[in-house]
């Protein structure tokens, strides 16, 4: 668990200051948050409900008749577009991952997701359970019931 800490110290940091050189370009003062941000508990039910495709062909691809939807809510994204925090809404889904874009760093909510790198290493994370799906990921994702998540995303692959 500390490797986790550490590694989500790390990467949450390289998010904060990923912004600084951007600072008098990108962001003005009154783009800064200057309050505290609160994570609500459960999405809204204003959120988009989006069904991916099945398949992008180079980042994952469905299996067992489930299909990749889900709904979203951001919670905050930085001015400059890199990373963002969402809590989401994860229909039942089996998913083979290929090269991963995005670095998630992902706190369970509700529900559990089995995940199985390309090694063979096999994880089951539960309500309360927090992990790290890096940029770069292979393995499957093997998730039967609904899931909320909150996370962390960098670098933004994925905008709608």
């Amino acid at each position: 668990m500390n490797k986790i800490n550490n590694y989500l110290i790390t990467l949450l940091s390289a998010l904060l200051f990923s912004c600084a050189p951007y600072a008098d370009t990108h962001l003005s003062a009154s783009s800064v948050p200057t309050k505290i941000i609160p994570i609500q508990k459960n999405v809204s039910k204003e959120a988009s409900y989006i069904k991916a495709p099945d398949t992008d062909g180079e980042h994952y691809r469905t299996q067992e008749g489930y299909h990749y939807a889900y709904s979203c809510d951001v919670i905050h994204e930085l001015a400059t577009k890199e990373a963002n925090v969402e809590i989401c809404d994860i229909d039942p889904v089996v998913m083979t991952i290929t090269k991963w874009p995005e670095t998630e760093v992902i706190y369970i909510s509700k529900g559990s997701v089995l995940i199985e790198d390309k090694f063979g290493d096999t994880r089951k994370f539960k309500e309360g359970d927090m992990l790290v799906l890096p940029q770069g990921f292979e393995g499957k994702w093997i998730q039967k019931e609904k899931l909320t998540k909150i996370i962390v995303r960098h670098p933004l692959y994925w905008t709608e």
